[in-house]
C-alpha cells in the first residue's frame, strides 16, 4: 500500500523498481513526518490565506464596521475639569419612556409614560442623563416632544450601538465615564448583556393595559435611583446585586416604608437637600 504523504509513496515505487533495476544511489529513503508532511500544503496555500484575510479585514472595515461598531470610542465628551461628575443614568426610548404605534388611520403615535416628567424633573439634579436608543437619528424630533427642556443631556443613537447575534447591544465601556457608577433601563436584557450588572428590566409600557395611566413604574425606580445618589453608592452593580431576581422599583419600595418608619428617608434627603418625602410623592404625581 503506498504512504499517505507524497514521500511516502515515492519511497515505495523505489524498492520496487530495484528487484529489475540496479540502483546507482543506495542511501536509504529517510522518513517524513507529518509536520513536515503538512508543511508544504500550508506553504501553498499561505497566499491564499493571505489574501482571503485581507479582503475579509477589507469588507468589515467598510461594509460592515459602520453598522456593528460604535460609530466613535468615546460616545460622551469628558467632562470639564471643574464639573463634579454625576453617576450616569442611561434610559431607553420606545417601550421604555414611550409607546409608539402605528395605524393606517393615524399613522405613527407616540404615547408618553406616566410619571415621565416627574421622573426627569427630579433626578436630572444628580444623574447625568443619557438617552439611547437602537431608533435612528431621526427619532431625535420625537425626543424634543417628550423633552422640550432638555433635562436629558445627551442623546445616542443606533450608530453608537454594537451590533452582534442580532441585537443592538449598548456597550457600556464606550460611554467614557465610570462603569460602576452608571444604571441603564432596559425593556429586555440583550441591550445591557455586555454588562449585565448594571441593568435594570422595567415592564414595556402599553397604553392598551393602561388606560387611566395608572402606571408607576418610572416612579417607583426614581425613589430607587434618588436614594442611591443621596446615599452617595459608589458602586451600582453591587446595589443592583441585592435586588437579582426581583422588581426593583417594587422591592425598593417595601424597603422606602421601613425607612420611613424609622426616620432614616427623612434624614437622607435633608442630609442631600432634596425634598421632603411627604411633598415628593405629589410632586411626581403632578409632574407625571
Amino acid at each position: 500500500a503506498t504512504g499517505v504523504s507524497g514521500g511516502g509513496a515515492w519511497s515505495h515505487a523505489a524498492c520496487s523498481a530495484s528487484k529489475d533495476q540496479p540502483q546507482a544511489d543506495q542511501t536509504p529513503t529517510q522518513a517524513v513526518s507529518p509536520q513536515q508532511a503538512d508543511a508544504a500544503p500550508r506553504s501553498l496555500l499561505a497566499p491564499v490565506t493571505e489574501a482571503y484575510e485581507r479582503a475579509y479585514d477589507y469588507v468589515y472595515d467598510t461594509m460592515i464596521k459602520p453598522y456593528a461598531e460604535p460609530s466613535r470610542d468615546k460616545l460622551l465628551p469628558s467632562l470639564p475639569s471643574h464639573e463634579v461628575p454625576k453617576p450616569t443614568l442611561v434610559i431607553s426610548l420606545d417601550g421604555c419612556i414611550i409607546e409608539s404605534s402605528w395605524t393606517r388611520q393615524h399613522g405613527w403615535r407616540y404615547i408618553k409614560r406616566p410619571g415621565l416628567d416627574a421622573f426627569l424633573e427630579i433626578l436630572h439634579k444628580d444623574y447625568e442623563i443619557v438617552l439611547w436608543t437602537d431608533a435612528m437619528s431621526t427619532a431625535d424630533s420625537i425626543v424634543d416632544r417628550i423633552d422640550p427642556r432638555r433635562l436629558i443631556r445627551h442623546r445616542l443613537y443606533r450608530d453608537t450601538t454594537t451590533f452582534s447575534k442580532g441585537y443592538h447591544r449598548k456597550d457600556l465601556l464606550h460611554l467614557n465615564r465610570d462603569v460602576s457608577k452608571t444604571v441603564i433601563i432596559e425593556t429586555t436584557p440583550e441591550p445591557f448583556s455586555l454588562q449585565p450588572g448594571n441593568g435594570i428590566l422595567i415592564k414595556p409600557y402599553k397604553f392598551a393595559d393602561d388606560p387611566k395611566k395608572q402606571d408607576d413604574e418610572l416612579i417607583k425606580l426614581a425613589y430607587f435611583l434618588l436614594y442611591c445618589s443621596k446615599a452617595k453608592i459608589e458602586d451600582f452593580p453591587a446595589e443592583l446585586a441585592k435586588y437579582q431576581g426581583q422588581n426593583v422599583g417594587d422591592a425598593f419600595m417595601k424597603q422606602l416604608k421601613e425607612m420611613q418608619a424609622t426616620g432614616e428617608w427623612n434624614k437622607l434627603m435633608r442630609a442631600g437637600q432634596a425634598e421632603r418625602p411627604s411633598t415628593l410623592w405629589g410632586v411626581m404625581r403632578r409632574r407625571g
